[in-house]
């Protein structure tokens, strides 16, 4: 039986299960609901100014992560793509497109790993089961024959930033938490896991109760398995 062989066929499936996700999502954001600049909120936002830091005062004071990476993605879109298609709209949309594209990538790749730590799912089992999730961001909220709402939806590009994404990365930080949780991490590892946190908690604060209930229930547990061990021994 050739092990290195269904090895390397299962990783190539991954890899390319992952590609037609991506060019999917890509597409979908791009043609279908493509994500365009139109109201004063998203001009504001990609040319707004601040630091990485949260801002005492400030009209969004924790809002760190959506109000740096907007600017910063539409800064890419001018250098990558504008000058290919001298389209500012249009290099905006495709560069947007692209950062949201690649975080429901990652959201999608950790939850098969959940899958896998969980219950040591094989890939075929994971895969379909995880087109059935994809499916129900879709389906969850259907309730007319068209005009319906998912949970990929957002009202315009400021939104994406502001609600989506936030939404996605400390959701994928809690699965991360949740298959990681006696693994130790290298110096770089636990590097790149602070700056994710950071951006987590101040990305906005509907979203970044996702990951601090996770870890307050996590503590919470453990502080009640301390107290059973005590018990026990006394």
């Amino acid at each position: 039986m050739n092990i290195n062989g269904n090895n390397k066929k299962d990783k190539i499936h991954l890899i390319l299960f992952y590609v037609v996700i991506f060019i999917f999502f890509f597409i979908f954001f791009t043609k279908i609901y493509p994500i365009i600049i139109f109201d004063t909120d998203d001009w504001s936002n990609a040319s707004i100014n601040r630091r990485g830091i949260p801002e005492w005062k400030a009209f969004n004071p924790v809002k760190v992560l959506p109000e740096t990476m907007m600017k910063i993605v539409t800064k890419l879109s001018s250098i990558f793509v504008l000058p290919f298609n001298h389209d500012f709209i249009q290099a905006t949309t495709i560069m947007y497109a692209i950062t949201v594209t690649v975080f429901i990538v990652i959201y999608i790749y950790y939850f098969m790993k959940l899958l896998k730590c969980e219950y040591d799912m094989n890939n075929y089992n994971s895969i379909l089961i995880t087109i059935l999730f994809l499916l129900c961001h879709f389906l969850i909220f259907r309730s007319a024959y068209n005009n319906n709402a998912y949970m990929f939806y957002s009202l315009d590009a400021t939104t994406y930033f502001h609600y989506l994404i936030p939404a996605l990365l400390n959701s994928t930080l809690v699965m991360h938490m949740m298959c990681n949780k006696k693994n130790k991490n290298t110096l770089t590892q636990k590097s790149i896991l602070f700056i994710t946190v950071y951006l987590a908690i101040f990305s906005n604060i509907f979203h970044s109760i996702i990951f601090v209930t996770y870890i307050s229930s996590a503590l919470l547990i453990e502080i009640i398995k301390m107290k059973k061990k005590k018990i026990k021994i006394k």
